[in-house]
């Protein structure tokens, strides 16, 4: 309890004094290091108000905190973006001095059910801003953020509805699907943005990625476009562990339930980003783009070599004039960080297929923050779709577990490997372990040394 009032403390003193925060790179820590600090101000947005007076009995203290859980949960979508942004922003790490990048825990996700596979797509029972505090990030470990808003061109404000007319209250994470610590030769960018919308309604997400499998070696964030379409790439076996899991989840879930045969993990859908306005009016006809694509902004390429890939984001914020009366890492003038392609069919090469529709650019400087990367919730949007071929992907006619398991060395899942194991009374974890072991005779030790999502 003791803790907790230094906590509250701490942060009734940040607010106090928040105007003369700049952001810059010279700031200090603003919050003890101690992580559980951190996932206090994160609980408050998933807290019930019995929940709060439950450990705090200071009314103050409490309508404080039950102010902050309202505004993310129906306010406005700026009040919303500036609730939750305060907390990433409040528990950023200084930017010389980021927590370093760690090694994942592969077998977490390897050896994960489908019932927590699914849970970490779709959300939890207490909303889908904020994790629980027990949540386990099982992929995009690591990341930075910035407020951003999409500005649209304006030949194509009338082509689309809703949210693609243009959106100023964004929080984005830039990230990658595999730790640069965990595996050479897995860089996978990946890109997943909060559109804020007034009202009782949760945030519509975006996400954006390359592939399943990543772009190798190259750990240029900026190499390639990412889109709402992932690519399951020919000849690449290591896209395998990683789609296999995703297809036999959302087979289960989804394709099952919807009757069908083929369900196609590799396309999100963005249809509900087109079926609501930003002031929380639903649209009575959306229209959507079939799929969009990010390309880089004015900032071109980062470096390919190995290194923290986070800091490359960091870095630009020197270049960014910062407003020191909004405080809170607010800016003057952002950076343009991608433009926008839409296209009606997949192309390898938006740029000369697509269409530049519009671009995010940043109203805020970049943080990272380990308590939100943790915490921090992007729901996935992921709609009945029947399978088709492209060319340049594995034909779906290998998306079967005998293809997914031929063999040890690719670490793929059968939809067995996911039915939770009764040695687990949660639920959560699968069976891929025993089965990879007892079933299919692979050596345990290879698979602790080689696994790699």
């Amino acid at each position: 309890m003791k803790r907790l009032w230094t906590i509250l403390g701490m942060t009734t003193a940040l607010m106090s004094c928040r105007a003369s925060q700049d952001g810059s790179s010279d700031s200090k820590n603003i919050l003890s290091t101690d992580p559980r600090d951190a996932d206090q101000m994160f609980n408050y947005f998933i807290m019930s108000p019995e929940e709060i007076k439950a450990k705090v009995s200071d009314p103050m203290v409490v309508f404080g905190a039950l102010a902050r859980n309202q505004a993310l949960r129906s306010g406005t979508a700026c009040q919303k973006m500036d609730a939750l942004w305060t907390t990433i922003f409040e528990t950023r790490e200084p930017e010389n001095a980021l927590i370093p990048l760690g090694k994942d825990k592969p077998l977490l996700f390897g050896n994960s059910s489908a019932q927590r596979l699914w849970r970490a797509f779709t959300g939890f029972e207490s909303g889908s801003e904020v994790a629980p505090e027990s949540h386990k990030r099982l992929t995009h470990r690591y990341g930075t953020f910035a407020q951003l808003k999409f500005v649209v061109e304006d030949a194509y404000k009338d082509r689309y509805t809703g949210l693609f007319k243009g959106a100023d209250c964004i929080i984005a994470r830039f990230s990658s699907a595999v730790s640069p610590e965990s595996a050479k030769g897995r860089f996978t960018p990946g890109f997943a943005a909060k559109f804020f919308v007034d009202g009782n309604h949760e945030s519509l997400v975006l996400i954006a990625q390359q592939s399943f499998a990543g772009q190798g070696d190259d750990y240029n964030w900026l190499a390639r476009p990412l889109s709402n379409r992932m690519s399951f790439e020919n000849n690449v076996l290591a896209g395998i562990p990683g789609f296999s899991r995703f297809f036999q989840t959302v087979q289960k879930f989804v394709g099952a339930t919807a009757g069908i045969k083929i369900q196609d993990p590799r396309e999100l859908s963005i249809d509900h980003l087109a079926a609501m306005t930003e002031s929380g009016q639903r649209v009575e006809a959306p229209k959507s783009p079939q799929l969009l694509y990010l390309l880089p902004g004015e900032v071109k390429a980062f470096p390919s070599e190995m290194h923290d890939y986070r800091q490359d984001f960091i870095n630009l914020n020197s270049s960014m004039p910062k407003d020191a009366a909004a405080g809170l890492g607010k800016v003057t003038r952002g950076v343009r960080i991608a433009d926008v392609y839409e296209a009606d069919v997949f192309t390898t090469t938006p740029a000369k297929q697509g269409r530049r529709i519009g671009y995010f650019e940043t109203k805020t400087i970049f943080v990272s923050s380990d308590a939100a990367d943790r915490r921090v919730y992007f729901k996935h949007s992921i709609k009945p779709r029947e399978a088709i071929d492209y060319p340049s992907d594995f034909p779906k006619a290998l998306w079967n577990d005998t293809w997914f398991t031929r063999s040890c060395d690719i670490f793929g899942s059968a939809a067995r490997d996911l039915d939770a194991s009764r040695f687990d009374p949660t639920g959560e974890t699968g069976s891929y372990v025993q089965n990879y072991v007892t079933e299919r005779k692979c050596s345990l030790d290879a698979l602790q040394k080689n696994f790699h999502f």
